[in-house]
């Protein structure tokens, strides 16, 4: 396994500007400084595991997909909740 901290850098640097944040305040929201998550985004350097579960959970997405740029399979977990809706749906039509 090979975390490279220049790609979770620019995966940061990705998710703050899809949601357009500048980095100030994205690093205000993550309670850090700026100087910090300029650092973190060019790779120079690394971060806590507390931090990475903050960025994880500011931006919904996985801390898989932080570090190894795995995404999670969505299209698949919804067939499996729209199948368990069904489910659902016909137990409850049937009481």
């Amino acid at each position: 396994m090979n975390i490279n901290q220049k790609e979770i850098g620019q995966r940061i640097r990705s998710l703050r500007k899809e949601t357009r944040l500048s980095q100030e305040k994205l690093a205000n929201k993550l309670n850090v400084n700026t100087d910090h998550l300029g650092r973190l985004e060019t790779g120079s350097r690394g971060m806590s595991i507390d931090l990475l579960v903050e960025i994880s959970k500011y931006f919904a997405v996985s801390t898989d997909y932080i570090l190894f740029g795995e995404k999670q399979n969505t299209d698949e977990i919804k067939e499996i909740i729209s199948f368990v809706m069904l489910q659902l749906k016909e137990i409850e039509r049937k009481l």
